[in-house]
């Protein structure tokens, strides 16, 4: 009987160990999950005021580092898929902050590039990723900083 006893704590011991081991918020995939959505959230926030999605963010963002490149060139910076790029694409030009040039060496084609307006909305962006990213890291000391972004780096790589 106290054999029983003890093998039956050890198995309530090994139950507890492996509850502890799936509990979420000690799960680096979740955790990640967790402070993806905390950031997005967050730029979701700024970006009302330019009207803008965050697909559309990263789209003006890709090109305010470097325009005249294909769809298929910006598709591949901000992993979106091609029918979702033309759908803000095509807002973006309404909106007359980029607009599409015929390819020069393909005619099948267009070049993506900045409107004079979409220049001048550039440097709200760079603004707007400072700040998010201020935000997020708030709690956060300089060394953890640099500690979380080396980090990421290496798991997304």
């Amino acid at each position: 009987m106290i054999l029983l006893r003890v093998d039956l704590a050890v198995l309530i011991i090994r139950l507890m160990e492996d509850q502890k081991q799936i509990r979420h918020f000690d799960s680096v995939g979740w955790l990640v999950n967790s402070a993806a959505l905390k950031v997005n959230e967050l730029m979701s926030n700024a970006l009302q005021a330019l009207n803008l999605t965050q697909g559309q963010f990263a789209i003006m963002k890709t090109l305010s580092e470097g325009d005249n490149i294909t769809q298929k060139e910006i598709g591949k910076v901000v992993s979106m898929p091609a029918y979702a790029m033309t759908r803000n694409l095509d807002v973006l030009e309404q909106v007359g902050l980029l607009e599409r040039k015929v390819d020069e060496r393909s005619r099948r084609s267009f070049r993506i590039c900045l409107t004079g307006k979409g220049r001048k909305l550039s440097p709200k962006l760079f603004d707007i990723t400072r700040v998010v990213n201020e935000e997020f890291v708030a709690g956060l000391t300089q060394t953890e900083i640099e500690q979380l972004t080396k980090l990421l780096k290496k798991i997304v790589a």
